[in-house]
């Protein structure tokens, strides 16, 4: 029942705060002759002279769940500091006004620091001038010599994950920045299980649909990309071992390709274009409600990562929505479901369309030439089909395309080795091109 009183403490705190900062800008305004009445600031001053007292009652029994620290003691004390001022300032505004003016300017400035410190509780200690805390990233230029977590899995969990898991703030308990503190997890328990990733709740939390109140990161915050989820469980379900390298690892193919982005000499930088209106909230909500995983590229883009992970299939109303969105689809992930070949059409519109994933979905020569006009496709895989050298030299044509994946394809090694040196600007990953 304590536990429950204590809750109210959000919910009741911003009451005080706004009632005392307005009791002093009333107090100016009355100073400046713009206010006539003093009543108004009496009543203020009262409810948030009693609000403070709640909030400082709720606050204390909250702070039994907080983990111990020097900014939940400057809070919780200045707190009590700022109802015993605020009932001192009532007492002085209702029986004698001799300094009350002074003292009101004076109760702003503390709920103000006090305030400060509540934030940095909830926030991080850097809320108001935030620096982005990261992990020191290695340039890799070979891959298989990199260390899994030192320079692969810990750049990930800074970019995604520190802001809120880390030494200036430990959402549920939780720290992400240190490998010891990240085995013993937070309040929900370890945060990775080894050799178990569908366990681990690091996990878990990613791959709940996005509008799910547990989902990490929280919906409006910068998204881990498929790759950087598959790059994660393979580390965990190979032991989630710190001084092991990509070559001590078993890969298979996905894994693979993936690892193969990773030199610096094959990064480039990429303007995502511009799109001024937001995607149709209609067929954004009638694909979440079909469980498709749909997250925005980052906080200020309108730009779509659109994701069928946990579906076999993809029908005809899943194809008319995706129509609607079109212009916002910047990732189209499609591996491992069947589908009507007609919806290589409606993608061949997709003006925005960066990368396109196409893994084991029975996709054939015929359909390659679908794809050859659009604009702006920069990635392609197409592991585990049925293609033949044919339809790869087709999707070579594409004007745009920068990395072509054929692992498990109908085409010989040799032939691979042919059209890298026939597309020398295209980057075409196969099982054993040298």
């Amino acid at each position: 029942m304590i536990e429950i009183i204590g809750r109210f403490h959000p919910l009741i705190v911003h009451l005080p705060i706004g009632c005392l900062l307005l009791a002093a800008l009333f107090e100016y305004l009355y100073r400046r002759k713009k206010l006539q009445d003093r009543a108004t600031i009496g009543i203020t001053l009262f409810v948030g002279m009693l609000s403070a007292f709640l909030a400082c009652i709720t606050g204390y029994l909250l702070s039994d769940s907080h983990e111990p620290s020097t900014t939940l003691v400057y809070h919780k004390w200045l707190g009590f500091a700022t109802f015993g001022l605020a009932l001192m300032v009532w007492l002085a505004f209702r029986f004698q006004k001799k300094y009350t003016s002074i003292l009101i300017y004076l109760l702003a400035i503390l709920v103000s620091i006090t305030g400060h410190f509540g934030g940095s509780l909830t926030h991080g200690e850097a809320y108001l001038f935030p620096k982005k805390i990261s992990a020191p990233k290695k340039i890799i230029t070979d891959i298989n010599s990199a260390l899994v977590y030192e320079d692969i899995i810990a750049p990930i969990l800074s970019d995604k994950c520190f802001n809120c898991h880390s030494s200036a703030r430990q959402k549920g308990k939780l720290r992400l920045d240190e490998y010891t503190l990240m085995l013993k997890g937070g309040k929900h328990g370890p945060s990775i299980v080894a050799n178990q990733a569908v366990k681990s709740l690091l996990v878990q939390r990613t791959l709940l649909p996005l509008n799910d109140e547990d989902h990490m990161p929280p919906k409006g915050k910068l998204q881990p990309t498929g790759e950087e989820l598959e790059l994660i469980q393979w580390w965990i379900d190979n032991g989630a071992s710190t001084n092991k390298k990509t070559s001590d690892y078993p890969q298979n193919d996905k894994i693979k390709s993936i690892l193969s982005q990773l030199t610096a000499s094959k990064k480039k930088e990429t303007i995502l274009p511009e799109i001024p209106n937001t995607p149709d909230p209609s067929a954004v909500k009638f694909l979440n409600d079909r469980g498709v995983s749909i997250q925005p590229l980052d906080q200020s883009s309108k730009l779509l990562l659109v994701n069928f992970i946990a579906h076999d299939s993809i029908t005809a109303d899943d194809v008319a929505a995706l129509q609607k969105i079109k212009d916002h689809i910047y990732i189209l992930k499609l591996g491992h479901c069947s589908f009507d070949k007609k919806i290589f059409t409606e993608v061949s519109s997709f003006k925005n369309l960066h990368a396109l994933y196409l893994e084991n979905t029975g996709f054939t020569d015929e359909s390659c030439s679908k794809l050859a006009n659009l604009p702006t496709l920069h990635y392609l895989n197409v592991t585990s089909n049925k293609l033949t050298l044919s339809g790869v030299k087709t999707l070579c044509n594409i004007k745009t395309l920068e990395n072509l994946f054929v692992y498990q394809n109908n085409i010989t090694h040799s032939e691979i080795e042919q059209l890298t040196l026939e597309y020398p600007e295209l980057k075409i990953v196969g099982g054993h091109v040298k």
